[in-house]
């Protein structure tokens, strides 16, 4: 049965939604959005696995010229979330959340907001010779 054919069959909407966040309907969908990219039929991007390594090499470039390692944005941030009681794993350019699978919408909501607040502290500050604004240094 196909995903849209499985939730026309719920009349509840929120069996709909709890059959849409399951890793099998996430899966179905986004083999069908990928298929029609690979063929063209998406209005406003194109597939073309034939370019993924220069799309990678693209977004490497852009994030090292935005965070340079030297900045060290990531391990900034994951400090600043630290000292609000949130522990982040990061590099220097990056954040890896991991909550616990019992996690509530509270606590993702007060996860959120210490991260959303270590960001604008570090977004506000920077080295001596340098400071981030909007995510790009500026000497």
């Amino acid at each position: 049965m196909s995903a849209v054919n499985a939730v026309r069959r719920l009349n509840d909407a929120g069996a709909a939604v709890a059959y849409l966040r399951t890793p099998e309907a996430i899966r179905a969908r986004t083999a069908a959005v990928l298929a029609r990219g690979l063929d063209g039929g998406l209005a406003h991007f194109r597939v073309d696995f034939s370019r993924l390594d220069a799309a990678a090499d693209f977004v490497a470039a852009v994030t090292r010229e935005r965070y340079p390692a030297d900045v060290n944005f990531g391990i900034r941030v994951r400090e600043a979330a630290r000292r609000r009681g949130l522990l982040l794993r990061a590099s220097h350019w990056m954040l890896a959340l991991a909550p616990p699978l019992t996690i509530t919408a509270a606590e993702v909501d007060e996860m959120l907001d210490i991260i959303e607040a270590s960001l604008k502290d570090v977004l506000g500050t920077g080295t001596p010779d340098r400071t981030l604004v909007g995510g790009r240094v500026s000497v």
